[in-house]
């Protein structure tokens, strides 16, 4: 009797072995799974960030030259508004030697 009893704990140490190995092994194709998944995505992560990196200068690039082009903009307004508040002194100097004479 003590004989089967041990054949059935080696049956069932040998079950659970099994067990485990079949466990071990499915594991180890979901970790591979989940390793390539993740290097796909980090692939994917790097692919963003460079695209938004270029993105990004593009756009500060394309800021940095419509505030060049506004100072000069802002210039060429008051050499212009100048030049008009001349004239003006210069109409009224004109009216006031008109209207002496």
């Amino acid at each position: 009797m003590e004989k089967k009893t041990e054949d059935l704990i080696l049956e069932e140490l040998k079950s659970i072995k099994n067990d485990i190995k079949e466990f071990k092994t499915d594991n180890e194709q979901n970790f591979k799974i989940i390793f390539e998944n993740l290097e796909s995505l980090n692939r994917s992560v790097l692919l963003l960030e460079t695209q938004h990196g270029e993105q990004l200068k593009v756009l500060f690039d394309a800021r940095s030259l419509n505030l060049d082009t506004k100072d000069i903009q802002d210039s060429r307004l008051s050499l212009v508004e100048k030049i008009v508040d001349n004239h003006g002194v210069r109409l009224n100097n004109l009216e006031i030697k008109t209207c002496v004479i």
